[in-house]
């Protein structure tokens, strides 16, 4: 009877590690996070409350923009998630304070250069505080 209740344990599934290369499937984190603001940039229209397709390609470019500097950079976690629980782009300014300068300055760096525009770099202690 122990033989066969050790059998079944071993062959069970959740009874041992699990496998470092495996990799669940779906969003990772960044992109999730990427793909909300986006969103949030969307126009929406009054009579249906649906996002319009825009700029599918502007769009695009902006996600990958976010998605490499959150990666690149690495984002705290909790930097991703007040950014991908804002309710409205408006609200941004909340999460910025979770980002270093640096990692503010390279992804305004970062968006200017993925739209042609000369990149800034912001000095800390200047500008209007929101960076």
């Amino acid at each position: 009877m122990r033989l066969v209740l050790a059998l079944l344990l071993a062959g069970c599934p959740s009874s041992g590690p699990k496998d470092p290369a495996y990799t669940p499937a779906g969003p990772k984190p960044c992109e999730r996070m990427a793909d909300h603001v986006v969103g949030l940039m969307q126009a929406v229209d009054p009579k249906t409350g649906k996002q319009v397709e825009q700029n599918r390609e502007t769009a695009d470019a902006i996600t990958r923009v976010l998605i490499d500097a959150c990666t690149r950079d690495k984002w705290t976690q909790d930097a991703q998630k007040c950014f991908l629980e804002l309710p409205t782009l408006e609200k941004a300014d909340q999460c910025a304070p979770l980002l270093t300068v640096e990692q503010r300055n390279a992804a305004d760096a970062a968006m200017a250069s993925a739209f042609g525009a000369p990149p800034t770099v912001k000095e800390p202690g200047t500008g209007s505080g929101s960076n």
